[in-house]
This record gives C-alpha cells, sequence and structure tokens, in this order.
C-alpha cells in the first residue's frame, strides 16, 4: 500500500486483473508481471470508474467487472495479496 498511488479509478489501494491484457496496461512497459493469489472477502461491486474512492465500511475489497473480461480487483491491505510467480516478458 506504501507504494500505490492514490490517484487511481477507485482511490489508493493495489489494483490487480485476471486479465493479461489489463495487468499488462498497469506494468507501464517494465515486461514485469506478478501472478499472486488474492483474498477478497467480501467484495463491494461497481458498475463504473470513480463509485467509491476507498473501500466501503463492511467490505474487504472493490470489484469492477465490465462486460470486456478486462476486471479489476482492488485491494485496501497488504494482507489480503501474496506474490506466487514472476513473470517477465520479453522476446
Amino acid at each position: 500500500m506504501d507504494f500505490s498511488d492514490p490517484a487511481g479509478a477507485f482511490g489508493q489501494g493495489i489494483y490487480t486483473s485476471s486479465s493479461s491484457a489489463k495487468a499488462a496496461h498497469y506494468n507501464h512497459g517494465t515486461g514485469v508481471l506478478f501472478l499472486t493469489k488474492v483474498v477478497m472477502g467480501r467484495p463491494y461491486n461497481v458498475t463504473g470508474f470513480g463509485q467509491v474512492s476507498s473501500c466501503p465500511s463492511g467490505y474487504d475489497s472493490v470489484l469492477y467487472d465490465p462486460p470486456n473480461g478486462r476486471n479489476e480487483t482492488i485491494l485496501y491491505t497488504d494482507d489480503a495479496i501474496r506474490p506466487v510467480f514472476l513473470i517477465v516478458l520479453g522476446e
């Protein structure tokens, strides 16, 4: 959380996605991705960007699942995510 951007679409959090295309968007051209295990707990579902700027009371994460399949799960605590693999993209 210390390194997360407070200007994110759903506030300061750890942004994850099961979509490789969405995840690659977040790596900012570094060619590095983490495959992680995520504990969502009780997710708060949103239908568009900017609907929340922090995790609502009584929930553990925020889930944005648009029709294009580029979903996002936003976590607001370091304890909810664990890296499993480091993936280095290259030629």
